[in-house]
């Protein structure tokens, strides 16, 4: 877990320098999916622009708060394309 909280810390830091939020969205909000803060993580996407790596990530939050219904329609549509 000190992993996830030191890579979230340093990409913090490399905003603050002026790197995009874009070019980190699906790291920030994998370390905080492993770090357990499901809503923090499904808020980023929700405001990212959503590529294939952010739709899965998006359903295994949507399983883990147990919506269900919603996670398999994500994991459904992402087999199909």
């Amino acid at each position: 877990m000190e992993k996830f909280t030191l890579a979230l810390s340093t990409i913090k830091m490399a905003l603050k320098r002026g790197l995009k939020q874009y070019a980190f969205e699906f790291e920030s909000a994998y370390c905080l999916y492993r770090l357990g803060k499901f809503l923090s993580a499904l808020n980023l996407i929700e405001r990212a622009k959503i590529d294939s790596r952010l739709k899965v990530l998006r359903g295994q939050i949507l399983y883990r708060l147990e919506k269900f219904d919603e996670a398999i329609e994500i994991f459904d549509n992402h087999i199909k394309t």
